[in-house]
């Protein structure tokens, strides 16, 4: 059964459709992991049609579901902007915890983990003042990517 596996219905959103965010939201959704993209609103119809992804081996275009807020069934949160958007993003999300906003104070098991991919160490200073500590988790991305366009992203190098 697939109630089984622990990740079976951990939904990853991924907020941010640049070349780091697409192109991860992109991969996770054509391996069968349950993923969305969230995208400003002004660019949510060019996503509609998927992320059209170029690699040295070919190219392919991938659905997913497109929003402009992460859904609250979001297990893991991936922060995948440029660091001058990631305050407004953080906010957002605290304003989905249990008590309404701020810092919240519910179990991780019901809040959602953040992970984020800024350049930088003030990326993490910065979401702390709006999430728990224990949510956040940081990561060094090293990726060949760029995105042409919207929802247009070449991958040459594997990080």
């Amino acid at each position: 059964m697939s109630g089984d596996t622990p990740n079976a219905a951990a939904l990853v959103s991924v907020v941010g459709g640049g070349a780091v965010g697409g192109l991860l939201a992109a991969l996770l959704a054509r391996a069968g992991s349950p993923v969305e993209l969230v995208v400003r609103e002004h660019y949510r119809a060019r996503y509609e049609a998927g992320i059209r992804v170029t690699t040295g081996e070919g190219t392919f275009c991938q659905q997913l579901p497109i929003r402009t807020v992460p859904s609250p069934a979001a297990t893991l949160v991936v922060m995948a902007m440029k660091l001058p958007d990631l305050e407004a993003a953080c906010r957002q999300i605290a304003a989905r915890s249990s008590n309404g906003g701020g810092v919240t104070t519910s179990t991780a098991s019901q809040e959602p983990g953040v992970l984020l991919l800024q350049n930088g160490m003030e990326a993490l200073d910065l979401a702390a003042h709006h999430l728990p500590v224990q949510r956040l988790y940081a990561a060094v991305v090293e990726l060949g990517a760029t995105a042409l366009t919207t929802a247009e992203i070449t991958y040459s190098i594997p990080g």
